[in-house]
């Protein structure tokens, strides 16, 4: 384990030359090194060298707390009701599929779910959230003022990354560059301004999902589901299982196997949810809020919806158990009462 001082030691030869070895970094030392790069105290290139060095040596918890610990520092706060909750993935799952946390969003605010959605533009996919609300008419540059009366009188608020982490403006330009999926894309879930403390977060990669609930627990989230489907989406899934690593409030994990079968909804393609560009995108999302469901492809956008929409609910203490909460959320979605929602907000 490098230790704080060999950490500053390797700092003075070269500034983010810290993990060429097979050697881990301490939680001090991941601090040390995105702090520096917050503060604007690296290059473009050493920040692409250092993301680059991350991706061959592999994620740890040491790694992912540490920078989230010195970006939430760096963050612009946001007061949220306490019962606020985020639904988010990580990104860089490659399928290019409908924006579902952004549909799950509306809908649970809909509900009467306070939603504190934190996302960004496009990194590594076509459509990223900010791009769907935007289409969507709904401005993604509110103040910090008008975020907070949003998240109190509408239950929802897009929270965009860039305009509450200054320290975003040093690290865009090389995640870009780079064009591949980098520890951001796991920080990002973790890094909310409004500190909500549960949360639906969508995670690609099992090894880093397992890494990320360990991490929450450090920065002591109440209530969170860490999602990764068999086929690798950062969603719950409905062509595969989908592996759920559950924080509970005692700070434990449970890990368990989901399978949309065992409630009635058939497995499949994951192709028909594949989305396009932002337009393309947005109009799907209004078409399944007016409760146009009219095909395959219509019906397993709305069957992966639903599912994810349904974890939220009971994260958020709304159900107790999938089943019930499937079913609320297929009748809820079949009413337009979300379409009704997505016009009053916008």
């Amino acid at each position: 384990m490098l230790g704080f001082q060999n950490f500053i030691d390797i700092l003075k030869k070269s500034p983010l030359d810290i993990i060429k070895t097979n050697e881990s970094i301490s939680d001090e030392g991941a601090y040390l090194a995105f702090s520096m790069i917050a503060d604007g105290k690296a290059n473009n290139a050493q920040i692409k060298k250092f993301l680059t060095l991350i991706n061959k040596t592999g994620i740890t918890k040491s790694l992912l707390f540490g920078a989230a610990k010195a970006l939430n520092e760096r963050s612009i706060k946001i007061k949220a009701p306490k019962n606020a909750i985020d639904v988010c993935g990580t990104g860089g799952d490659n399928s290019n599929s409908l924006n579902v946390s952004t549909t799950v969003a509306i809908i649970l605010a809909s509900m009467g779910v306070v939603v504190a959605k934190h996302g960004n533009k496009a990194v590594s996919s076509k459509s990223g959230s900010a791009d769907i609300f935007s289409k969507l008419g709904i401005n993604i540059n509110q103040s910090k003022e008008e975020t907070q009366k949003s998240l109190k009188e509408n239950n929802l608020a897009f929270i965009f990354a860039p305009l509450y982490h200054p320290a975003f403006k040093n690290i865009m330009p090389a995640r870009k560059e780079l064009g591949v999926r980098t520890i951001f894309n796991f920080l990002g879930p973790l890094l909310n301004p409004a500190q909500t403390k549960r949360q639906l977060i969508g995670c690609s990669d099992k090894k880093i999902a397992k890494i990320m609930a360990q991490t929450c627990i450090l920065l002591k989230k109440e209530k969170c589901w860490i999602v990764t489907s068999e086929d690798k989406m950062d969603e719950i899934s409905i062509s595969a299982n989908t592996i759920i690593n559950k924080i509970n409030k005692k700070g434990e994990i449970e890990e368990v196997i989901f399978n949309p079968e065992d409630y009635g909804i058939k497995k499949q393609p994951i192709e028909l949810i594949k989305g396009k560009d932002p337009t393309y995108n947005a109009s799907q999302l209004i078409n399944l809020l007016k409760g146009d469901i009219n095909d395959e492809k219509s019906q397993a956008y709305f069957d992966i919806v639903t599912l994810n929409c349904a974890a939220a609910l009971i994260i958020a203490d709304k159900f107790d158990n999938f089943k019930e909460a499937i079913e609320f959320t297929q009748n809820h979605i079949k009413s337009g009462k979300s379409y009704h929602f997505l016009q009053k907000l916008k």
